[in-house]
C-alpha cells in the first residue's frame, strides 16, 4: 500500500504544484506555544521539543490503528493526508522557474529576492556575481528538494507515517524556536535523520546522473561524519551533473546546472518508484 500511497500523493501535487492545501501549521506552533508555557519542562533539555512532538505522533498511531481495523482503504486515505502534509512547503518548480527568469532577464534584485525565498545565504557576495549566486541557488535548491520530498519519503519507507511526521514536525519545530541553544540542538537532531537519506539520494543520483564521479563521491564520503547536509548534497549533485571548478565560475553553465537540477531530481523519484514497485511486489 506504500507505493499506493506515495503515487497518489505525487498526483495530488502535481495538480496542485505542491502539497499546499493540506498544508496547515497554525495548529502545530500553536500547540508549541501551549508547551512552552509549561514551566516545570524547562528544567529538561529538548523537554518542549520532545512533548510537543510525541503528542500528535500518538495521535496519528491512535488514527492509523483505528482506520486500519476498519478499513484498509480508509487506512489509505489516512496515508495520502498525512505523507502530503509532511511534504515540504512551498513550489519547488515554481521558485525555480522565476529564478530563471530574474536571470534571464538580468534582473539582479528580483534574482536576489527569488534566491532570498530559497534562504540562499546572500551574505558576502558582490552585486552582479551571477556565478556566485547561481551556485549558491543550487546548493539551497538542492537541500529544498532533498528536504521537501526525498527525506520525507526515505523515512516513510523506514518507519512509516511516524517517520515523515516526525521529520516534518522537528523541521517546523525547528523554524518556529527562537532559543539558539534549542535550536542547534534540534539541527542536530535533523543533521542525524537526514544522514541516511542524504547518501541514499548520493546513490541514486549515482544511478540516475555520472556513475563514475558520483559514486567515487559516495564511497569516499559514505561514513563522514562532519560535512553538513547541505554540503553534502552539493558534492552530489555537482558530480552527478558533472560539474568543474571552471563550471561554477561561468554563470552559463550556472544557468545550465540550475536547469538540469530540477531534471536530475525527476529522474531520482522515478527511480524510487520503481524501487518501492519492485519491493511491493517481491517482499
Amino acid at each position: 500500500m506504500q507505493f499506493i500511497g506515495i503515487v497518489l500523493v505525487l498526483g495530488l501535487v502535481q495538480i496542485w504544484g505542491s502539497g499546499a492545501p493540506l498544508h496547515r501549521d497554525r495548529w502545530f506552533f500553536d500547540w508549541i506555544s501551549r508547551v512552552k508555557a509549561v514551566e516545570w519542562l524547562k528544567l529538561y533539555p529538548l523537554s518542549h521539543f520532545s512533548v510537543a512532538i510525541a503528542l500528535p505522533l500518538i495521535l496519528l498511531l491512535l488514527l492509523e490503528g483505528l482506520f486500519f481495523s476498519i478499513s484498509i482503504w480508509l487506512h489509505l486515505l489516512l496515508s495520502v493526508a498525512v505523507l502530503t502534509y509532511c511534504l515540504g512547503r512551498g513550489d519547488f518548480s515554481m521558485l525555480c522557474s522565476r529564478y530563471m527568469v530574474a536571470w534571464s532577464t538580468g534582473n539582479w534584485l528580483q534574482a536576489v529576492h527569488e534566491a532570498g525565498k530559497a534562504n540562499v545565504d546572500l551574505s558576502e557576495i558582490d552585486d552582479g556575481d551571477w556565478a556566485e549566486l547561481h551556485h549558491r541557488m543550487v546548493k539551497a535548491l538542492a537541500y529544498l528538494g532533498f528536504e521537501r520530498m526525498f527525506a520525507v519519503l526515505f523515512w516513510y519507507l523506514i518507519l512509516g507515517l511516524s517517520g515523515a511526521l516526525v521529520y516534518r514536525l522537528a523541521s517546523l519545530y525547528r523554524e518556529e524556536t527562537e532559543d539558539p541553544i534549542e535550536y542547534e540542538s534540534i539541527a542536530r537532531l535533523m543533521w542525524l535523520m537526514e544522514w541516511p537519506a542524504v547518501r541514499a539520494l548520493g546513490l541514486s543520483f549515482a544511478l540516475t546522473g555520472n556513475f563514475v564521479s558520483c559514486f567515487t563521491r559516495f564511497r569516499s564520503h559514505l561514513t563522514c561524519v562532519k560535512t553538513s547536509t547541505e554540503h553534502m548534497l552539493l558534492m552530489f549533485v555537482e558530480s552527478a551533473l558533472s560539474v568543474t571548478q571552471e563550471d561554477i565560475e561561468n554563470p552559463r553553465c550556472g544557468e545550465h546546472e540550475l536547469r538540469e537540477l530540477e531534471r536530475l531530481f525527476a529522474r531520482t523519484l522515478v527511480l524510487w518508484l520503481c524501487f518501492v514497485a519492485v519491493a511491493t511486489v517481491f517482499w
